[in-house]
């Protein structure tokens, strides 16, 4: 017989295989899928379903309002659960109400979550793989309601017992918001008041013209405050303690001590038993220091001309008054303040207290309080020379001591004279050069000044430094100290500049500057305190300004000039500002377009950042 397949058989068959090939492959790619397991909520109590095998285990997890222990250990998240599995859990339910107390202790605050407890019960849900345990309220079963006095006693057992509002208690209990209110507030200590010292004369030198027999006196434009002999110029008022505040605790809050200050009197003045002070002699009155208040009438130098290389530099323990210029090359230095009549070219004036110059200063150096003390020659080069002297002093004491432990003797002057050849090679040129300074200057004021130039002069006419002993070293040095230490007593905390207008010059002012004519070119002007220009339409160009208080100005920048930088710790008020860089301590604009009336603080700054 004969089996071979015949062809249309075989295609037939083919075409029967095809038509039941879809099928078949289902068939094949459907495979075992194991049932879900899943938990059901019901009636307060959890059922499982399907969980046979564990890589079905359905999945549970706690809300806030519910606490899940699963075989005892807390839940956090998503867990698996399984038949072998115990479960409990307990209802979080918030207290009626709370109490907090602020930080500072100063402020306590109520705030009512309900005015009863009710009930809770597990939410139902429905079989699934995952299930989140959720409570609800059963308002139809009150457990606790909130009482007035409860409130009263929490407050008690927080220790809360100042300034309670029992009021604003009572109006929330009936009709809660449900909003945090204060119920308790602290009271604030009252701060003291600082001594200070009454001037019954103005510190503001004034602009003014006198008229003299018919004729305009061009010379008294500037009116210095000055008072006569016999004068009362000024009392102390004592200082006033704080009154003291209490927290919600009823902690007492002891307000900040109040700063005394003393009074000294110096040259001409004297204090009565009412703590006022009277002029011994006609002059300016003058208050320096912080703490101790240095008063007296001070002196005064006058150049009825100009200053200038040919009348030498000034250098006074007072105010020095120029009714002229001061002109190219020309340097005063005061340890009071300086009056300038005229105008100030290429000058240098350092002042201990306020700089004023009525005309115009150009290609000039103005440094007032502070930054006068540190630029005045003198006190440079004392304090240099101090500064290595205390150094070859220590030295010489150090490697005495390494001798006398080494049980050998050398005469203190050989040391000295070994140190400065070998070490302090410095010191010889340093007393040379404070020497010329000294002697080159033509008016200096006080007798420490000139001990000082004695003992200078002895160091230079000793032919060997073996010859002086070490009390000639130790005097020198603590002469150096009390200029230092005079010097710096003399500067005056608000040590104003004033001027009219200044193109490339330098000012450094302990108090404020002030502008009163046409502006600002091509300078550097900074103050601890504020910058002002007076005049309605002066310019600031090409300049860097820098306050650490405030700057009010008129125009400022220009497209054609160069950049114009302001900067200022408050605030800056310009009328009109183009090409110009503005920062309020760190945060800067660029002021690109011409823009008008504007007003920079740290808010706004902070704002477009």
């Amino acid at each position: 017989m004969n089996n071979q397949i015949m062809d249309a058989e075989l295609l037939s068959l083919v075409k029967t295989l095809n038509k039941d090939s879809t099928a078949y492959d289902e068939i094949q790619l459907i495979e075992y899928a194991p049932p879900q397991g899943l938990i059901e909520l019901l009636n307060q109590e959890y059922i499982l379903h399907n969980v046979s095998e564990p890589s079905v285990l359905p999945e549970i997890e706690a809300s806030a309002s519910v606490k899940l222990k699963k075989n005892g250990a807390p839940v956090a998240g998503r867990t698996k659960l399984g038949p072998q599995d115990t479960l409990e859990w307990e209802i979080v339910s918030k207290p009626l109400f709370t109490i907090e107390v602020s930080e500072d202790c100063m402020h306590a605050y109520l705030l009512i979550h309900s005015k009863h407890r009710y009930a809770w019960k597990l939410k139902n849900a429905q079989p699934s793989n995952y299930v989140k345990f959720e409570a609800e309220e059963d308002k139809s079963e009150i457990l606790d309601s909130l009482e007035f006095a409860e409130i009263i006693n929490s407050l008690q057992e927080k220790s809360v017992v100042r300034n309670i509002d029992h009021f604003a208690i009572c109006q929330e209990f009936l009709s809660p918001t449900y909003q945090r209110i204060e119920v308790a507030k602290g009271v604030e200590p009252v701060p003291g008041l600082d001594a200070v010292i009454e001037l019954y004369v103005k510190e503001k030198v004034e602009n003014y013209f006198d008229e003299v027999e018919g004729v305009i006196d061009l010379r008294s434009h500037l009116k210095i405050p000055t008072v006569k002999k016999g004068e009362m110029i000024a009392r102390k008022i004592p200082m006033i303690e704080g009154v003291p505040g209490y927290d919600v605790y009823g902690s007492r809050l002891n307000p900040p001590s109040p700063r005394d200050i003393q009074i000294l009197p110096k040259n001409f003045v004297e204090i009565n038993e009412h703590g006022e002070i009277k002029a011994l002699k006609d002059g300016r009155p003058r208050v320096i220091g912080d703490q101790n208040k240095f008063v007296e009438i001070t002196e005064v130098y006058v150049v009825t001309g100009d200053v200038n290389l040919k009348t030498g530099h000034i250098v006074f323990a007072g105010d020095v008054v120029v009714y002229g210029n001061a002109e190219e090359g020309a340097v005063i230095e005061a340890l009071g303040s300086v009056y300038i009549y005229g105008n100030a070219y290429g000058a240098s004036i350092s002042a201990a207290g306020s700089i004023h110059v009525k005309g115009n200063t150009i290609d000039g150096k103005l440094f007032s309080g502070h930054y006068g003390v540190r630029n005045n020659r003198l006190y440079q080069a004392v304090a240099v020379l101090s500064d290595s002297l205390a150094k070859l002093l220590q030295a010489a004491n150090s490697l005495n001591m390494e001798l006398e432990v080494r049980k050998q003797k050398a005469n203190f002057g050989q040391l000295i004279s070994l140190l400065i050849e070998r070490k302090f090679s410095s010191i010889p040129s340093l007393i040379k050069d404070l020497t010329v300074i000294i002697s080159s200057v033509k008016h200096v004021h006080g007798e420490a000044a000139e001990e000082l130039m004695g003992m200078l002069k002895t160091f230079y006419l000793t032919v060997s430094y073996n010859s002086l002993p070490a009390e000639f070293w130790s005097l020198l040095l603590n002469m150096l100290q009390r200029i230092i230490n005079m010097i710096e007593q003399n500067q005056e905390m608000d040590a104003k500049v004033t001027i009219d207008q200044c193109h490339i010059t330098r000012i450094q002012a302990a108090g404020s500057i002030i502008i009163h004519g046409d502006g600002v070119l091509q300078s550097h002007l900074y103050s601890n305190k504020n910058i002002v220009f007076s005049k309605e339409n002066a310019i600031c160009r090409s300049s860097r300004i820098e306050a650490e208080g405030s700057i009010s100005a008129a125009e400022v920048g220009g497209e054609a000039a160069g950049e114009t930088f302001l900067k200022a710790g408050k605030s800056i008020r310009v009328k009109k500002i183009v090409h110009c860089k503005v920062c309020i301590k760190n945060y800067c604009r660029q002021i690109l377009e011409r823009t008008g009336a504007t007003v920079f603080d740290l808010g706004n700054m902070k704002y477009r950042q």
